[in-house]
This record gives structure tokens, C-alpha cells and sequence, in this order.
């Protein structure tokens, strides 16, 4: 009886182990641009279907934000880029303390390529969070 209670408590502690706590990151964009909005969907979704991160919606709550502006890129084709900027920082989350600065990310997207732009942007996330 007891090599079976034992059994079962192993069985059911296994899975708790293998979860690990997603980081969790304030995501918001001033994208009034067709392509930039496009890219800051895109953005939500890779952090929606990340093992790493999940977004939330206060800033205040979290340790990590990327904020994000963009711009139409194209002069004769409105719509078909868009130029970014996106700045990641951390904080202490309290109003009486400033976030620090973590890294700054520039570049151009054409709107056939956003998933493969957030996807970089995500990857520069990751690698001032986690050093990769």
C-alpha cells in the first residue's frame, strides 16, 4: 500500500515540475501605420505562442516592457513598410522608482515579411532577457 501511495504521489508531482513560470512582458505600440499594426499583431501573436513569455496589460505589474512606434516607410506606396523603433526596459515596478533602459532596436519591415520582423524583435527581447 504505501509503495503504491508513493508511486502515485511521484506520478502526480511530475508534471508540476516540468511547468515553468512564463516571464511576463507589458507589450504596447504606437502603430498607426497599416504595416506597423500589422507587425505589432504579429508581436501579440509570437508572445501568445511563446514557452518563454506571456503579455499582460499593465505595465505596473511586470518587470519587463517593449514598447514600440512606428512609421509608414514608404514614400511612393503608402502601406507596404514600415520603419520601428522598439525600446525594451525593466523596472522595480513602483511609481516612485524609474525603469532602466535594457536595449533599443531599430529597422525597416516591408508588410510581407512581419512575422519574420516580430520574430526578430522577439529575439532581441530574448536575448536581453536571457542573455541568448
Amino acid at each position: 500500500m504505501r509503495t503504491i501511495l508513493t508511486a502515485l504521489l511521484l506520478t502526480a508531482s511530475v508534471p508540476a515540475l516540468a511547468q515553468t513560470k512564463k516571464t511576463a512582458v507589458y507589450f504596447h505600440c504606437t502603430c498607426d501605420d497599416t504595416s506597423g499594426a500589422a507587425l505589432a499583431s504579429a508581436i501579440r501573436d509570437d508572445l501568445a505562442i511563446s514557452p518563454r513569455y506571456e503579455e499582460v496589460s499593465a505595465s505596473k505589474t511586470v518587470t519587463y516592457q517593449l514598447r514600440m512606434v512606428t512609421m509608414d516607410g514608404g514614400q511612393l506606396n503608402e502601406g507596404y513598410s514600415t520603419v520601428y523603433s522598439a525600446v525594451v526596459t525593466f523596472g522595480p515596478n513602483s511609481d516612485d522608482q524609474p525603469d532602466v533602459y535594457a536595449g533599443h532596436a531599430v529597422g525597416m519591415c516591408g508588410r510581407n515579411r512581419v512575422s519574420s520582423c516580430a520574430g526578430n524583435i522577439i529575439a532581441f527581447l530574448d536575448g536581453l532577457i536571457h542573455g541568448n
